[in-house]
């Protein structure tokens, strides 16, 4: 669980975010949140055991992503002109890293609440794996909320976050973006947000 003695609220492990207000709103979903770089501040005493190939699976995901990144971040510096590894030099092998897997539950009222409320991912990077069966992703533009298509399976999207938005100065390349309910269980695939290193916030 993520609430330690029943107080201490802690990002990484299973559990929901932290309820700091009687009236906040809150997200229907339950989730597991774990840092996977650096590979040195893994806490594998919440990784889950079960199935057995989780930790090699997440770690082999967790390294392609990274080669994804640098493809993006070089196509990305070209598009604007800059040196091709401009924005690659900004992340050291000590960039923070997690991964993120959501479970949206049952809900007999999906008309009422939000999988997950409308937010801007802060990470320079989230690279999201789609499942066909799972829906509800949306966007916002121009004031006007647009579903995002359950693709094929192993397709991926790759969402721009507000660290890199900062870094090319391009305020409008972040979306703000939310996930509904449905009346069926869903999980969403797997999530990793890359950020930069501790030390190189203000890029």
């Amino acid at each position: 669980s993520n609430i330690i003695g029943g107080k201490h609220f802690q990002m990484e492990g299973y559990g929901t975010d932290q309820v700091k207000t009687q009236d906040q709103r809150l997200d229907w979903s339950d989730r597991l949140h774990l840092k996977v770089e650096p590979e040195d501040e893994r806490n594998l005493a919440l990784w889950p055991i079960h199935p057995k190939s989780f930790r090699d699976d997440l770690h082999e995901y967790t390294l392609r992503s990274k080669r994804i990144k640098d493809d993006i971040l070089r196509a990305m510096a070209k598009l604007l002109e800059l040196d091709e590894d401009c924005l690659v030099n900004q992340f050291s092998d000590r960039a923070l890293t997690y991964a993120r897997f959501n479970y949206y539950p049952p809900c007999p009222r999906p008309d009422l609440v939000l999988g997950i409320k409308p937010h801007s991912d802060v990470y320079a990077l989230t690279v999201l794996l789609m499942d066909k069966d799972v829906a509800g992703l949306q966007f916002l533009r121009d004031g006007t909320w647009y579903n995002v298509p359950a693709a094929s399976n192993y397709t991926l999207l790759i969402n721009v976050g507000v660290t890199m938005e900062v870094a090319i100065s391009e305020p409008q390349v972040n979306f703000s973006h939310i996930y509904s309910t449905m009346e069926v269980a869903i999980s969403e695939p797997r999530v990793i947000f890359i950020g930069a290193d501790n030390d190189q916030r203000d890029i």
